[in-house]
């Protein structure tokens, strides 16, 4: 009786330990893409643990660029740099994506010099980050999209 017992008191927390913690690992596979509003970022099924960003630049300073991925271009045209940000702050808080020039070491150095505010850009990155804008991580491959 004694073992049937303390067999049970055991055996049940376990399991229910078990199921608790295999469950947040489904959670944690499935929940691996992104969590964002950006339907444009996406992750990449050709290399593990990549993204793909494909928006348009609504800020460039000295240490980082901004793309939006659910602006438009009609949205962007015929706006400064000024109405761009204000733009992005009232309309797209949050829901823009930032790469730092740092971590762009595997671009070439005419590519990054050429991206400027409006242009429509397509960039592989191996992290998508949860703060608002969110962080892109190291720049993999950058395309700027003619249009």
């Amino acid at each position: 009786m004694h073992k049937k017992l303390f067999s049970m008191v055991v055996c049940i927390p376990l399991f229910f330990l078990a199921a608790c913690s295999s469950d947040g690992q489904v959670q944690n596979e499935k929940g691996s893409a992104p969590v964002t509003e950006n339907s444009a970022v996406k992750k990449s099924d050709d290399v593990d643990k990549t993204f793909v960003t494909t928006g348009y630049i609504v800020k460039k300073d000295e240490e980082a660029i901004l793309v939006i991925p659910k602006i438009t271009k009609d949205e962007i045209t015929g706006k400064n740099e000024e109405e761009l940000e204000k733009l992005s702050k009232e309309k797209y808080e949050g829901k823009g994506v930032s790469f730092k020039f740092d971590n762009m070491n595997e671009i070439d150095k005419d590519t990054i010099s050429a991206l400027q505010v409006g242009q429509k850009v397509t960039i592989k990155h191996d992290m998508h980050g949860l703060s608002a804008p969110a962080y892109g991580g190291n720049v993999l491959e950058l395309k700027i999209v003619k249009e």
